[in-house]
């Protein structure tokens, strides 16, 4: 067994693409994302990326992500299969968490596979509590009435209405928390929708992502929330896009199979957090 000292975290650095693609192949059948994004990851110098070596040999690498000046989000951690169960995840976790930390961050988030259960226990033991279940679902396009676009005059309610939920603003792998800002930026760019009613109870904040539609922020429940998701199918018809996707948190599956959506991942995403 290697003891956690043994390990060492530095900053990676351009020479090391080789190795991290080495780690990496191992992932997903080969199929990982991380190597497509290195060059970039390598040259965010506030995260960072980082690597774990055990004598001087890359073994793990993960991504550091500051949101704003109060949130952190933890991605792309990579053990290489032969250095696993031997303190390399914990190391790169750990670290990551003093940094953003010493950074002014008040908040770390991750996300995992449902499956994960070594993370899963790594995660308990580090005081993360789990925040979340997340899947996505996917409805194709469809002829009806498409949804109501929010006003200025919504706001205010679509505001509450987001405190209300999940509070997170899906960002393409990573999740923050929305602000009002946010809000009111998306309501002026036409990219929230509200069910019909005139004091709506369902949102969600849409953008076009290659030939579909996909969600960036979802709330409310019930049938207001079915009435939008379906609307949000026709909406996606109206842009001659192929579907709508939408990741969900795990309250508003009911609804959205009822709306006519499908489950697109065999399995889900645990969200955790913790307090920094």
């Amino acid at each position: 067994m290697v003891a956690p000292t043994d390990i060492s975290v530095r900053r990676a650095r351009p020479a090391d693409k080789r190795a991290v693609n080495e780690i990496c192949r191992h992932i997903w059948s080969g199929n990982d994302y991380v190597p497509e994004v290195f060059d970039e990851w390598v040259g965010d110098r506030r995260g960072g990326l980082w690597l774990a070596t055990l004598d001087d040999r890359p073994v793990g690498v993960a991504k550091l992500t500051l949101l704003g000046d109060r949130e952190a989000w933890l991605h792309g951690l990579r053990v290489h299969p032969r250095f696993r169960g031997r303190g390399v995840a914990r190391a790169l976790i750990t670290h990551r968490l003093a940094r953003a930390k010493a950074l002014g961050a008040r908040v770390a988030r991750l996300d995992t596979t449902d499956d994960n259960f070594p993370i899963h226990r790594l995660m308990r033991q580090l005081g993360f509590r789990r925040a979340g279940r997340f899947s996505a679902w996917a409805g194709d396009a469809q002829n009806g009435e498409p949804p109501r676009r929010a006003t200025a005059r919504d706001i205010p309610r679509l505001w509450r209405l987001a405190r209300d939920s999940d509070g997170l603003l899906n960002e393409m792998f990573v999740q923050r928390r929305i602000g009002e800002a946010d809000l009111k930026r998306d309501v002026r760019a036409g990219r929230c929708f509200v069910d019909t009613a005139d004091r709506p109870t369902a949102m969600a904040i849409v953008e076009p992502y290659q030939n579909r539609l996909r969600t960036r922020h979802l709330a409310g429940k019930g049938r207001a929330l079915r009435q939008l998701l379906r609307a949000l199918r026709a909406e996606a018809k109206r842009r001659n896009k192929r579907s709508i996707r939408v990741n969900a948190s795990s309250i508003r599956w009911p609804d959205l199979r009822a709306a006519g959506y499908r489950s697109v991942w065999s399995d889900s995403m645990l969200l955790f957090e913790k307090r920094l």
